[in-house]
């Protein structure tokens, strides 16, 4: 019953039938961008440890706002060294600026052939690196694309973190604006060499606008039959996999 609730909220609208939007789309070669707006650090290689606070603490203050090629960029990562959108002092999301990186992190799920065959990235997708934590039998990667046109809100960036996550088979979460991503020393680099353009950039982040409100609803209900007790905890969980299900198979 929760979920015939929530399907009239979020018109259907299946990630596979709207791939023929992009299929005639031809694609639009990286060398074409000179340079790209990204904060680089280089306090931060790798990764920072749990509970180095004073990793963080520095971390946050620490980024440099870069115009960079291309090439340059892929560096950067491949040294070990993090990166965020422009910030307009510390990290955090009051003082987003600009990026035109949109990276999203594979922990689960998917493998780096299933993503390189994936239609979208094929056709729009830059370069994906191994994380420190990669290993043969559990692929931990990340995804890069490159944007022809920077996104300049923190809200949109937002919007698009969760587009671009959802559109690769990841979950409903939101991301904060102003993320860091870590580099990865020595990585393995697997190139497409395409730009996001700005109508496929627009899809991603309208597709995030979706998950995002489907998630806000969620939680609003959940938060209601938690107020009233009317389910028990275990209820209460298997309600919350029926209205992500839902949102998966229907309001995306």
């Amino acid at each position: 019953m929760v979920q015939n609730d929530v399907i009239p909220a979020f018109p259907p609208r299946q990630v596979a039938n709207v791939a023929s939007k992009f299929q005639a789309v031809s694609p639009i070669p990286v060398s074409s961008i000179t340079t790209l707006r990204v904060a680089i650090n280089r306090r931060v290689k790798n990764r920072i440890l749990p509970g180095d606070t004073v990793g963080w603490n520095i971390a946050g203050r620490t980024f440099r706002n870069r115009e960079l090629a291309p090439e340059d960029f892929i560096a950067e990562v491949s040294s070990g060294f993090a990166f965020c959108p422009w910030m307009g002092g510390e990290r955090h999301t009051k003082n987003f600026r600009c990026t035109q990186v949109l990276a999203v992190d594979v922990d689960s799920g998917l493998t780096i052939d299933e993503v390189l065959a994936h239609e979208f990235f094929q056709k729009f997708g830059w370069f994906i690196y191994t994380t420190v934590s990669h290993a043969p039998d559990a692929h931990r990667f990340r995804v890069v694309f490159l944007l022809a046109k920077q996104i300049d809100t923190a809200e949109r960036m937002k919007r698009a973190h969760s587009g671009i996550r959802l559109l690769l088979g990841g979950g409903l979460r939101c991301d904060d604006a102003s993320r860091m991503f870590y580099g990865s020393e020595n990585c393995e680099i697997y190139r497409v060499g395409h730009v996001l353009s700005a109508e496929q950039l627009e899809y991603v982040i309208d597709i995030g606008q979706t998950a995002i409100a489907c998630r806000a609803y969620i939680q609003a209900l959940l938060q209601d039959l938690n107020h009233r007790r009317i389910f028990d905890a275990y209820d209460r969980r298997a309600i919350k996999r029926e209205l992500l299900e839902a949102c998966y198979s229907y309001g995306v």
